[in-house]
């Protein structure tokens, strides 16, 4: 992964690199450290570690699982009001 392709990641899941290193335990100067040069190699970026992608991607599913289920959720707590205001009524 290149350090133009993570922050666009990054902004395209709404996170910020804070967030992003608290919800993977990442410490923060890691985080910032990645894509630059090499304190000891100048000719070397520090590389992105591999398991990014599949982090993100599946930070990205269970934001949609999240979202889906909270629809879900609010549908079935309606349908519940309106079967409580049905029974109520008879």
């Amino acid at each position: 992964m290149e350090k133009n392709e993570f922050k666009f990641k990054l902004k395209q899941y709404g996170l910020t690199k804070i967030k992003f290193a608290k919800l993977s335990g990442e410490n923060y100067h890691t985080v910032l450290g990645w894509g630059r040069v090499h304190p000891k190699d100048k000719n070397k970026n520090i590389s992105f570690p591999k398991w990014i992608d599949s982090w993100l991607e599946n930070y990205q599913k269970a934001q949609m699982y999240d979202m889906i289920n909270n629809s879900i959720a609010k549908e079935v707590s309606q349908i519940i009001k309106i079967e409580n205001i049905n029974l109520n009524t008879k």
